[in-house]
């Protein structure tokens, strides 16, 4: 950041639906979606809108858990050199 100052980065707004199969076993489906607050200059935001749908899933067993999950990161413009 510029002069030491504090910044705001990109803003995540995130949905998530969950469904319980079983007892242990649980699965959802949601989306993240980032708004481009922060200041690509001052590299605390991208400068575009960029959405993640996703599904996961998650099996509990007493104190133990295991879970997964899969999505794809869309953007709207082009992040070459971004990361």
């Amino acid at each position: 950041p510029k002069n030491n100052e504090n910044t705001f980065g990109d803003m995540w707004l995130y949905g998530k639906y969950r469904y319980k199969v079983m007892e242990e076993l649980g699965i959802a489906a949601g989306v993240e979606l980032r708004l481009p607050t922060g200041d690509k200059d001052d590299y605390t935001g991208t400068g575009e809108v960029g959405t993640n749908p996703f599904v996961s899933a998650r099996y509990n067993r007493d104190r133990w858990a295991i879970g997964t999950n899969v999505g794809y990161q869309f953007n709207t413009g082009n992040l070459d050199g971004m990361f």
